[in-house]
């Protein structure tokens, strides 16, 4: 049976809606379990929150030392103690939730397939057992919204809707300052307009939280960044290529020469595919914010497993890219085999730690399926003709 007649066939989505449902509840009650105490990354949301509006700074390392979002955040993370920290927690998972259901459904939309029931059975269902979804949630994180933000000015740009795409991206930027690389896509495409939007938006954003708050966030922030560039650390959880380096045991040196060194071929290699297809069309657009979102990704000096989230995008559209230039069914299988090493957990990784190189990359599975991902997106932008 050929894919298309699949994805239409009827009998698959009762089949299958079975299972959907049973993952629901499964994640359900989990996750009712999760939250009947404190996250630890959204304690520190909230307790930067709290320092903030009793006018401390929560980037002093006196208060708050794992706190490194931009000082704009803090507009957002101040609302939060208004509840108590456990009614807190279950306002921001329902708002994190929904914030993902909603960018889905626009990156959907901006793929225009949006309407197939089946898909949405065959994503809910992956996405549920997704581990990198699952953390983000669990841990009370701000991927889900910024899955949100990238999804839905991806939607917009796609309708020429400029000025709410770069408001969007302005607010992914405060919440990780990683979609910055998105400006550099934007200026070699020559972008003015939503350059100018951003630029805009981040100065207006910045500009309330100095009359909000005070000159001193920012000057502490800033002696903050060099901590954000320099948090280097083998643990399972970090996937960034510089985990990997520290897990094959590389001195510190070697790793920041490799890392520029890889960072700086890849910049080339980016620039030299964008030149190539410099086209506006819907697939050139996929495969530019695919790379760059694995960019952010890889080449971050910490990536946990729970910033991978956003990984969903490149995911899915690549598969989409796939379906629509019918190539090899090997391609899907090769999809569904990243899909595993980006959604599993090994849940005694230290039992690996001692399996030298073997255990290395073991323990470095979702780097390399985002890895591969990468290269797959490059080879769609090799192969396919515009």
């Amino acid at each position: 049976m050929k894919l298309q007649a699949l994805l239409s066939n009827p009998k698959l989505f009762w089949l299958l809606l079975p299972l959907f449902l049973l993952l629901t509840w499964q994640f359900t009650f989990s996750n009712l379990k999760v939250l009947q105490k404190p996250a630890l990354d959204f304690t520190v949301l909230y307790q930067a929150g709290k320092q903030v509006s009793v006018g401390l700074n929560p980037y002093s390392k006196k208060e708050i030392s794992d706190f490194h979002t931009p000082p704009p955040s803090l507009l957002v993370f101040s609302l939060l103690p208004l509840l108590p920290l456990e009614m807190s927690q279950i306002a921001w998972f329902l708002l994190s939730l929904i914030s993902f259901l909603i960018g889905s459904y626009f990156l959907f939309k901006a793929l225009n397939i949006s309407d197939n029931r089946l898909l949405w059975i065959f994503y809910l269902s992956g996405v549920l057992v997704f581990f990198p979804f699952r953390f983000n949630l669990g841990s009370g994180e701000v991927n889900n919204f910024l899955f949100f933000f990238l999804s839905t000015s991806f939607y917009l740009l796609q309708k020429k809707k400029e000025l709410p795409a770069a408001f969007l991206l302005s607010l992914g930027i405060i919440f990780k300052i990683t979609p910055l690389f998105f400006l550099f896509l934007f200026l070699l495409e020559k972008r003015i307009k939503i350059l100018l939007g951003i630029a805009v938006c981040l100065l207006t954003l910045g500009a309330v939280t100095l009359l909000v708050f005070g000159p001193d966030l920012f000057l502490h922030y800033w002696a903050v960044i060099p901590r954000y560039f320099n948090l280097y650390d083998p643990v399972y959880y970090n996937q960034s290529l510089t985990a990997v380096f520290l897990r094959f045991s590389l001195p510190l040196t070697s790793i920041r020469i490799f890392s520029t060194l890889l960072l700086s071929f890849a910049l080339l290699v980016f620039i030299y595919f964008q030149r190539k297809i410099n086209s506006q069309d819907l697939t050139s657009q996929i495969i530019l914010w695919n790379i760059g979102i694995l960019y952010t990704l890889i080449f971050s000096t910490f990536a946990w497993q729970h910033h991978f989230t956003i990984v969903l995008f490149p995911l899915i559209t690549t598969t989409y890219l796939f379906y629509k230039t019918k190539l090899s069914p090997i391609f899907f299988l090769t999809i569904a085999i990243i899909y595993l090493m980006l959604g599993l957990n090994i849940k005694n990784p230290a039992g690996l730690a001692n399996f030298n190189i073997t255990g290395a990359i073991i323990l470095s599975h979702v780097f390399l399926g985002g890895v591969f991902l990468l290269l797959l997106n490059y080879f769609l932008a090799w192969r396919i003709k515009y």
